[in-house]
């Protein structure tokens, strides 16, 4: 793996968490709707505009140990490719992993709170 590359997906590691976080923030936000374009778009979130903000309200929280636990090492990661872009390329598919499992957990939780809601 080449140095551009490994660079190129630490950068996209972080623009997901940065687009999954402005969208879990403002899915919660007073006020906001059901999206058919974006959001936590399971069937539980999409009963209510209620059942919607309880769910991304919840998300948020895992979204913000998400950001707190992967956006960083990603960070520093990118400052670190030039010098060992197969051993950072390796650390990007365990950051993707993580990524992925992390969105689970916060869909998983949005579900939860959604279901809740009457």
């Amino acid at each position: 793996m080449d140095a551009f590359t490994a660079s190129m997906g630490l950068v996209l590691n972080v623009v997901i968490w940065l687009s999954f976080g402005l969208t879990t923030y403002i899915g919660s936000r007073p006020g906001a709707t059901r999206n058919a374009w974006a959001g936590i778009r399971i069937a539980s979130t999409m009963k209510s505009d209620e059942a919607w903000r309880a769910g991304h309200k919840a998300a948020m929280y895992h979204v913000r140990l998400g950001v707190l636990s992967c956006v960083p090492p990603a960070v520093i990661f990118i400052f670190l490719v030039g010098s060992a872009p197969q051993v950072v390329g390796l650390l990007e598919w365990a950051l993707a992993v993580a990524t992925f499992v992390w969105m689970l957990v916060a869909t998983r939780s949005a579900a939860h709170a959604a279901e809740t809601v009457h």
